[in-house]
């Protein structure tokens, strides 16, 4: 049981099924508590990724196919877009899953505010987002790092962390 809590929760089910549906990334909100805080960080949220959606543009098949790590075979349709995975912090069936996010960062598990942290590729985490600092700068900066092509040439050098998620990718 412990196993696989460690591996599963309907949420780390949902993240990458959206990825593999071709979603370019998973925000996931993690709730303050506060139902009205909470639901301003998903208005905002949503609202500005619907926006990203109409005005960025993903790296073209000729720049993907540039890289040296693109995948010819690779069979995920790449859109342009965002979903969202609303998840409490007191919810018990995602209570290692909200640890481990929480533990992405140097103290993130600090805070009492909302939390929105974008999922992306194969379950990697990117900078977590805040209370006020979840707005529509930090969101746009977030999105368009999301949908640029790739400069990193090894892992370490990506920003974020490996979320454990049961995935066949």
């Amino acid at each position: 049981k412990t196993v696989r809590g460690l591996m599963d929760s309907p949420a780390r089910r949902a993240i990458p099924k959206r990825l593999l549906d071709g979603n370019s990334a998973v925000w996931v909100l993690i709730e303050s508590g506060d139902a009205k805080v909470d639901g301003a960080a998903e208005t905002t949220l949503r609202n500005q990724l619907r926006k990203m959606e109409g005005t960025l543009e993903m790296p073209t098949t000729d720049d993907l196919r540039g890289d040296a790590y693109f995948l010819e075979e690779t069979k995920v349709p790449l859109r342009l877009s965002f979903a969202i995975v609303r998840i409490g912090r007191d919810d018990p069936a995602e209570h290692l899953f909200v640890s481990m996010l929480l533990s992405s960062e140097e103290g993130l598990n600090a805070f009492e505010e909302p939390i929105a942290i974008p999922i992306f590729g194969r379950g990697r985490s990117y900078y977590a987002l805040v209370g006020r600092g979840i707005n529509a700068d930090t969101i746009e900066e977030n999105c368009r790092f999301l949908v640029g092509a790739c400069s990193c040439q090894v892992k370490q050098e990506n920003p974020g962390a490996d979320m454990l998620l049961a995935v066949n990718w």
